[in-house]
C-alpha cells in the first residue's frame, strides 16, 4: 500500500484543550483535479511504460530468491473503493491510497489520488516510480514469503502485522530503486535509498524546529489530557448533585437523557480533539519509524539482505534498531484504526456501566449520581487507555527525531 501524508499546520493562537488543526492549509487537501479523458489516457500509457521498464530491469533481482514470479496485472480504479485498511481508518486525519496490492487477485489496484498527485506535481514520474516499486515489493514479499505471513487473513492481522507488510515492501521497493539508479546493490545503497525515498523524513529534515516545537506541543496536550477529562466530568457530576438534591425537579429518564446527552457530547468533543492532536500533522511513526531502523542496522552490521529480510520475516522485534520503535509505530496505527469508532465504542460502554447502575435502585434521584459516577469512570478509562497509545506514540518519536539527525549527518542523504 503506497500512501502519501496529509500534513496540517497549527494556528500559534490555541485553544488550550485543542491543537487546532489548520485544514485551510493542508499540504495535500481535498480538492481534487478533474481528470479529462486525454489526462488518463496519458497517465494510464506512463504507468504502463514505466511497470514494464522496471519489470525489465528488476529482473534479475527477482531470479535471485529461486522462485517464479507471477508478475502482477495493473488495474485503474477510479471508483474509490477501500482496502481493508482504508476502510478501518478515519479519511479525515489518515492517509490518501495512492495504490494497493491485492494478492488474491495478483493485481496492483492504482487509485485517483496517483493521478491527482501525479498531474499536481507537474507529472514528476518519480512519483509513479516509487509507487510501483512500493507495490511490486508487496508482490514480491508477498509471493516468496513463508507460508504464515503471505497466509495469514485479515481478520488475524494486528498492528503489528500492517506495519511489517509496510517494511517489507519498502525494503524490497529500496533494492529495486538501487537497481535502477545503476548502483552496486549493498547494505550502504540500500539503507541509503530507504531514508530518501521516505517522504516524511524528508519534510522532517528541513523543519526540525517546527517538529520539535510539535513535539513539545503534542506532549503539553497528552500531560493535561486526563485532568481536562476528569475537570469536565466533575462539573457534570456535581450539577448532576445539585439537580438531585432539589426536591422540586423531577427525576425521570427524560431528565437522565438528556443530562447524559450533554455529557457524552462534551466527550465526543475531547475525543475530536484528541485524535486531531495525535494524527492530523504529522505523525510520523507508523510505516516510516521501522524503516529508520532497518536503515540504521543495515548500515551497521555485514549481513546478507536476504538472511536480513528472513528475520523481518520471522519476527520484525528481532532486529534491535527496529524494536527501538516498533511500540510507538504499533501504537500509532492502532490510534488510526481507533478513530473512525472509538466514540461509539466509549457512548456504548459508557451507557452500559450507568444502565447496570440505575437498575439497582426504583428512584432515579437516589440512583443516577452514583449511577453518573460510574459513566464517568468507564469514560476516564477509556481516554488513560488512549493515552497509552498516545504516549507511546510520543516516546518514540523523540527517538526517530534524535536518531534520523544522527544517521543523516553520517550518512550524508539529505
Amino acid at each position: 500500500m503506497t500512501t502519501i501524508k496529509k500534513y496540517s499546520n497549527r494556528d500559534n493562537k490555541e485553544e488550550k484543550e485543542s491543537l487546532k488543526v489548520n485544514k485551510d492549509n493542508n499540504t495535500n487537501n481535498k480538492s481534487k483535479i478533474n481528470f479529462s479523458e486525454k489526462d488518463i489516457k496519458a497517465f494510464k500509457s506512463t504507468i504502463n511504460r514505466i511497470y514494464i521498464e522496471d519489470l525489465e530491469k528488476y529482473g534479475d533481482i527477482i531470479k535471485d530468491y529461486g522462485k517464479e514470479f507471477d508478475i502482477p496485472k495493473l488495474s485503474f480504479n477510479q471508483d474509490k473503493s477501500k482496502t481493508d485498511i482504508e476502510q478501518k481508518m478515519d479519511p479525515e486525519l489518515n492517509s490518501s491510497i495512492l495504490a494497493a496490492y491485492n494478492f488474491k487477485s495478483n493485481e496492483i489496484n492504482i487509485k485517483p489520488e496517483l493521478l491527482n498527485l501525479y498531474l499536481g506535481s507537474n507529472k514528476d514520474i518519480s512519483i509513479i516510480d516509487h509507487t510501483l516499486a512500493h507495490e511490486l515489493g508487496h508482490a514480491i514479499s508477498m509471493q516468496f514469503g513463508p507460508d504464515n505471513y503471505k497466509n495469514k487473513s485479515v481478520k488475524d492481522k494486528n498492528a503489528y502485522d500492517y506495519v511489517k507488510d509496510e517494511l517489507l515492501a519498502n525494503l524490497f521497493a529500496a533494492q529495486l530503486s538501487v537497481k535502477k539508479k545503476g548502483l552496486q546493490i549493498s547494505n550502504e545503497t540500500i539503507s541509503k535509498q530507504l531514508i530518501a525515498d521516505d517522504t516524511d523524513f524528508k519534510d522532517i529534515l528541513k523543519n526540525i524546529d517546527k517538529f520539535e516545537k510539535y513535539l513539545n506541543d503534542l506532549e503539553d496536550y497528552q500531560k493535561n489530557l486526563i485532568q481536562n477529562v476528569k475537570e469536565f466530568s466533575k462539573f457534570a457530576y456535581d450539577k448532576i448533585k445539585e439537580i438531585s438534591d432539589d426536591k422540586k425537579i423531577k427525576i425521570d429518564i427524560t431528565l437522565v437523557g438528556k443530562i447524559n446527552k450533554i455529557y457524552l457530547d462534551r466527550v465526543k468533543l475531547e475525543l475530536n480533539n484528541f485524535f486531531k492532536n495525535s494524527l492530523a500533522n504529522y505523525s510520523i511513526l507508523t510505516y516510516s519509524a521501522p524503516l529508520l531502523g532497518a536503515s540504521i542496522s543495515l548500515s551497521k552490521q555485514n549481513i546478507d539482505f536476504k538472511d536480513f529480510m528472513n528475520k523481518i520475516f520471522d519476527n520484525i522485534s528481532s532486529v534491535k534498531e527496529i524494536k527501538k520503535y516498533i511500540k510507538g509505530s504499533a501504537a500509532s496505527l492502532n490510534l488510526r484504526i481507533l478513530s473512525p469508532i472509538e466514540f461509539y465504542l466509549i457512548d456504548i460502554e459508557a451507557r452500559k456501566a450507568l444502565t447496570d447502575e440505575l437498575v439497582k435502585g426504583d428512584e432515579f434521584r437516589d440512583t443516577y449520581p452514583q449511577a453518573f459516577l460510574k459513566m464517568e469512570e468507564q469514560v476516564e478509562n477509556e481516554f488513560i487507555s488512549l493515552n497509552v497509545y498516545l504516549n507511546a506514540k510520543i516516546e518514540s518519536e523523540r527517538k526517530v527525531l534524535k536518531d534520523l539527525i544522527e544517521f543523516n549527518e553520517k550518512l550524508k542523504i539529505n
